[in-house]
């Protein structure tokens, strides 16, 4: 049997994954002031932002971002999202009320990203959140039928 000196083991620790989402999910931007913005600490961008486009008088565009995260909630978003197939897991998330869905006409909704963000956030906290018996799995159930 090999045996090491405790001054050469080496262990490899990963982060928990709640930790990094924690990470991963604060915004690219902070707004300092009304329309003033700076990067946050961050090492690398998110992959998707949302943000309005505004004029510099000389042909190019300075993006702005936007305070809210609410886009059109579509299967497309849902791939875009690496949610392939889960568009109904998303609006029984809504109706069940763990993410902010704004139902604005019959076959239209906007879904606020940040909820999404935060609901993973808290599932990767919480190992028991999804327990079988447990309250956010009877809202969960009620809001299929």
């Amino acid at each position: 049997m090999l045996a090491l000196k405790p001054e050469t083991a080496v262990v490899a620790v990963a982060k928990p994954w709640a930790t990094r989402l924690r990470k991963l999910t604060k915004p690219a931007m902070t707004q300092i002031a009304p329309g003033k913005w700076t990067p946050s600490e961050l090492k690398v961008p998110p992959d998707v932002s949302l943000c309005h486009w505004r004029s510099n008088g000389d042909g190019t565009f300075q993006p702005i971002p936007v305070n809210e995260r609410f886009t059109r909630l579509n299967r497309k978003l849902t791939d875009q999202l690496g949610l392939k197939g889960q568009y109904n897991t998303l609006l029984r998330l809504a109706h069940a009320g763990f993410l902010e869905v704004v139902f604005i006409a019959p076959h239209c909704a906007l879904i606020n990203l940040d909820s999404l963000f935060n609901h993973i956030r808290r599932c990767a906290e919480d190992r028991e959140f999804w327990v079988e018996g447990g309250k956010n799995r009877k809202l969960y159930m009620q809001s299929m039928f």
